[in-house]
């Protein structure tokens, strides 16, 4: 979070590493971004957007390493958050080599 040094919520968490997955392929597609918002709601969306977009690559995995201990902290934590990260790979009903990549590798850095 570059201007803002306040802390994510766990929707706010959910929406950043969302956006991330939905980013695989370089745009967030129409259906990804329903999905998104179907699981956060649209204000938090637009809200968390914005921060996205003000962080380059390497700032968004340390955002999104720096909440690992805190929103993914059990088993069950875990595989929520892993569902939803693949609901968003699927949200175009396409799950391409990229996003296969990119969700196996979220998977290794939240352990």
């Amino acid at each position: 979070m570059t201007e803002e040094k306040r802390r994510f919520t766990y929707k706010e968490f959910l929406a950043y590493l969302l956006l991330f997955s939905a980013w695989a392929d370089l745009e967030i597609q129409n259906e990804e971004k329903c999905t998104i918002c179907d699981k956060v709601s649209n204000e938090i969306y637009d809200k968390v957007k914005k921060t996205f977009e003000n962080s380059n690559d390497y700032q968004r995995l340390q955002i999104i390493i720096s909440y690992r201990d805190e929103y993914y902290n059990n088993d069950q934590a875990a595989e929520k958050i892993i569902n939803d990260v693949k609901d968003i790979f699927l949200a175009d009903h396409k799950f391409s080599s990229t996003e296969q990549a990119i969700f196996n590798g979220l998977k290794r850095i939240l352990k």
